[in-house]
This record gives C-alpha cells, sequence and structure tokens, in this order.
C-alpha cells in the first residue's frame, strides 16, 4: 500500500517486510515462539510483538524510513502480462493484470478506445495542447492510447481508486517516462465518503467492495476521497469518467465545478436499474444549459447519434435503456453488441471541436448537417473565445 514518506508514525500490532529496531530492554523480556500454549503452530513474529505490547512497548510504522522497492515486487506474485502497442515509430509497453483484455479489444475491434483520441486531435489542431482529468485511470492505458494517437498533453492526471491499478499505473509510468513525462497519478476516490470502499481489480476493471475493517489498518488500505477541485482548481480542458456504473453519481457531485470550468466530458453510462435510468435523465437535464451538444458510442466506439442535447436528449435515454436490457440478458443470449456507452457532452464554447470531430467520423457522414450551418466562422470564434 502507498506510504507517504511525511506520514506520522503508524500504530501497529505487528508488521513484516523491513528493518525492525527495538529497544532491547523489552525485546529480552519477550518470548520468539511459534507455538500456542495448546501447542498449535503461529507466527513467532507476532507473538513476540504481542509481548513486547504487553511489557509496555509500542509498535510503528515508520514512514520516514521507508525504503525503495523494485515495482515488480508490489504485484504479490500474481500473474501479470506485458502489452505492446505501437503506432508508427510510436510504441508503448503495459504492464497489466492477467485478467485485462485491452490488447483484445483493440485487435478486436478497431473503434476501440480509438475516438477520444481523434477528440483530443481535434482539440490540438485548434486550441493547442490540451490538459486531461482521468478518473477511473485503471493500469494508465488511457493516456497511453492518447499518446501513441499522437496527442499534445500540457497535463494529465489519473485517478483509480483500486491499488492494484494504481501500482500498475505507476509501474507503467516509471517503465515509459518519455512518453508520459510528469503524468501525475493518484489512489483516491472520487465520490462521497459513504460510498468509499476498498476496490478490487477483476476482469481488468475495478469494483467497489465493502472493507470491513477499522481503525489505522481501514484508512491506509482505503483510497482518500477527493473532488473535481481537489485534482484540477483551475479547471482542465477534459474529464474523462469510466466508474462501471459510478458515473452518473460523480457529475452529480461535481456538477458547481463542471458548470464553472466547462470542460469537455467523455463519460461512461452503465447501468444496473430503472433508478439509473432516471438519475442519467436528471444528468441531462442539469447539463443541457451549459453542455449543449452530445453524442453517444457504444463500448467498442461506433458513434450511435450525435447533435444538440435539446435533438437528441430522448435518443440518449433509449440507448442507455437498450444497453441495460442487453447487459441484463447475456448470460441468456451471450455477449451483447454492447452493454455500455460512452457520452461525449460538449460546452458550447468547444463546438468548432465537437462539429470537426464528429465530422469526420465515417459513420456520421450521411447524418450530421454540413459545417457552413454552424456560425459565426472559425475565426470569428476564435476572437470570442480567446
Amino acid at each position: 500500500m502507498p506510504i507517504e514518506k511525511t506520514q506520522p508514525p503508524i500504530a501497529v500490532s505487528s508488521a513484516f517486510g523491513g528493518l525492525a529496531l527495538y529497544r532491547l530492554s523489552y525485546a529480552l523480556q519477550a518470548t520468539y515462539v511459534g507455538l500456542d500454549p495448546d501447542g498449535s503452530e503461529i507466527c513467532e513474529h507476532v507473538s513476540f510483538n504481542e509481548d513486547i505490547k504487553r511489557f509496555g512497548g509500542n509498535l510503528y510504522i515508520f514512514p520516514l524510513m521507508r525504503n525503495s522497492v523494485s515495482w515488480q515486487r508490489c504485484f504479490d506474485g500474481r500473474q501479470q502480462r506485458t502489452m505492446r502497442f505501437s503506432n508508427g515509430d510510436l510504441e508503448i509497453e503495459l504492464l497489466a493484470p492477467q485478467s485485462h483484455k485491452l490488447d483484445h479489444y483493440l485487435n478486436s475491434y478497431p473503434l476501440y478506445d480509438r475516438r477520444l483520441p481523434a477528440l483530443l486531435s481535434v482539440f490540438n489542431r485548434l486550441f493547442g495542447d490540451a490538459s486531461v482529468l482521468d478518473i477511473g485511470g485503471n493500469i494508465l492505458d488511457t493516456i497511453a492510447l492518447m499518446r501513441l494517437g499522437g496527442v499534445r498533453l500540457s497535463r494529465s492526471i489519473s485517478v483509480d481508486a483500486s491499488l492494484e491499478f494504481y501500482k500498475y499505473a505507476r509501474f507503467n509510468l516509471e517503465k515509459n517516462r518519455a512518453y508520459f513525462g510528469d503524468s501525475e497519478i493518484v489512489w483516491g476516490f472520487v465520490g462521497a465518503e459513504e460510498d468509499r470502499g476498498n476496490v478490487t481489480a477483476r476482469n481488468g476493471t475495478g469494483n467497489v467492495w465493502d472493507l470491513h475493517r477499522h481503525g489505522a489498518a481501514r484508512s491506509l488500505l482505503e483510497p482518500r476521497c477527493v473532488n473535481f477541485s481537489d485534482l484540477a482548481p483551475a479547471g482542465t480542458d477534459l474529464v474523462k469518467t469510466d466508474l462501471d456504473g459510478y458515473d452518473h453519481v460523480v457529475i452529480r457531485q461535481n456538477l458547481a465545478w463542471l458548470k464553472r470550468w466547462k470542460p469537455m466530458l467523455w463519460v461512461e453510462a452503465q447501468i444496473e436499474d430503472r433508478a439509473d435510468i432516471s438519475a442519467w435523465s436528471n444528468v441531462l437535464l442539469a447539463l443541457a444549459d451549459d453542455f449543449p451538444y452530445v453524442a453517444v458510442f457504444d463500448n467498442f466506439g461506433f458513434c450511435l447519434c450525435a447533435g444538440t442535447m435539446i435533438d437528441k436528449w430522448n435518443v440518449v435515454l433509449d440507448l442507455i435503456g437498450i444497453g441495460a436490457r442487453y447487459k441484463a440478458n447475456e448470460s441468456k443470449l451471450g455477449l451483447p453488441r454492447f452493454y455500455y456507452l460512452d457520452i461525449l457532452f460538449v460546452p458550447r464554447h468547444r463546438e468548432y471541436v465537437f462539429q470537426e470531430f464528429i465530422g469526420q467520423l465515417p459513420e456520421m457522414a450521411d447524418v450530421m448537417p454540413p459545417t457552413s450551418r454552424f456560425e459565426p466562422a472559425l475565426e470569428d470564434y476564435h476572437e470570442q473565445v480567446g
């Protein structure tokens, strides 16, 4: 688990994996025995530390003396896989859990995870380098694919509540410094304190489950709670969320920040029941004034609809509901074509990014209105928004 050197000493009953310093007066009184009074085997180190506490000593982890360790040692001996991705002369190698399927999806679905880099490439062309807040950063794959797509980033912050994914992201950052530069990796939970639990990685994604621990151990094992204001107090150009059904909660909780800074939003809509459809309806209503443009992609990257929020409101909600029905019947009918959506919300001052991005998608060629319908001209637009 990540322990910063600036943390105060952490009281423990026993600890392993480092250098231990004992006061001799306590150590000489304690017994180092691997049997309990009934003759059953126990851990002799733990019983030794329990004796020291019984005789009046106290045991602590001392963060200032934290040593350095190879990142490979942080994965607890679990099987991993190395994935290599390339684009022309660019190549990135990522370490991932054995269950991670990113390379399979990229090989099987030509559009998978390619549309977000394409959006930011348009932003680069019109406005320059982009800053990105990546909520649900996983193994740092989102930023890796942006870099491979030639996207220029002025800053990127990737946040994940899974300790395992945080470790992989940190390792991949250190391994690919030439590509990731000073990308920031945060072990944090973006959401309400009452929803915070440990997040376990399973099948290449993160799932929240209740952690039945208390006291200091709980605070060490749980990610800290953060919000968008903590992570990007001066705003950002794009926020991407991938939180397996928790996205609409995070949008609602950070709505004031979103309305103030008006970044482009790329969010996952994955729902479990009708209550979630109602929640997404409320999200659309809350964003409509400040984010008037919307586009919807299935989870493999195909654009299902795009246009103004006022025109596409009901279509978006219908598509969310269809995704939910696909997912609910997966066990009976096999793998669905899509079971969640990626939804792009674009503020008014990024209208031209939206128009150019959607206009270059082959599947939208006969659907979207011609660029000439969007006024004012791009030069005047730049003057207006700076």
